[in-house]
């Protein structure tokens, strides 16, 4: 990790996810960020896209340390947490707090393609909240999510400027979603009890490769 200028590693990616991109922010940086005004409100700290994304999962049993959005654009998923097991389809997006157990997978026959990032900050707890307030739970379906992925795209695009002022930058484009999100006509919460159990869950628990993000 380059350290000294805190550019934002843009690491490799296996063959199945070619044409994708994913950036990491170093955690110094991270650390220095969350110490200055403007990105300590809302930073964020890995982001990127898979493009129908094979064989793509992740399972954190104590939840991750940032807020995470998965914007869905294409093919299909499921998402599960201690409220149960959802179905993720094209134009959904998962909310998932810091520390909340949770587990996710593209599908196997139509992987998803997804947009995403990880989000720390004084201001995000808040937003976060508020989010699955208003949607009445972690998973709601957009009606166009394209403007929504074309915000994560801008915020690729600041981090990978590579300086604190790309980190501005990503901020910034960050807390846009605020007022766009409020626009979004009555998203609606998908039940837990529509989804039968995912047959290859059982698969990726005995050793079936799994590809972190």
């Amino acid at each position: 990790m380059d350290e000294t200028t805190g550019r934002a590693e843009s690491s490799s990616l296996p063959e199945e996810f070619a044409g994708g991109r994913m950036l990491v922010v170093p955690r110094p940086t991270v650390r220095k960020a969350l110490n200055r005004p403007v990105t300590n409100r809302l930073l964020v700290t890995d982001t990127g896209i898979f493009l129908r994304a094979a064989r793509h999962g992740r399972a954190r049993p104590g939840g991750a340390g940032q807020h995470i959005l998965l914007v869905c654009t294409d093919g299909s998923g499921w998402v599960e947490t201690g409220d149960g097991r959802f179905a993720v389809q094209r134009g959904d997006a998962v909310l998932l707090p810091a520390g909340m157990a949770h587990e996710y997978g593209a599908s196997d026959t139509d992987p998803w393609t997804l947009w995403w990032f990880h989000a720390v900050g004084t201001d995000a707890a808040d937003l976060v909240g508020a989010a699955l307030a208003a949607a009445g739970g972690i998973v709601t379906h957009l009606r166009d999510p394209a403007p929504v992925a074309s915000l994560i795209s801008q915020v690729i695009d600041g981090l990978d400027a590579g300086t604190t002022g790309g980190l501005v930058r990503a901020a910034q484009v960050r807390e846009r979603p605020r007022a766009r999100a409020c626009r979004v006509p009555e998203p609606r919460a998908l039940s837990p009890t529509r989804v039968p159990p995912h047959p290859a869950s059982a698969g990726d628990r005995q050793g079936r490769p799994r590809v972190s993000r």
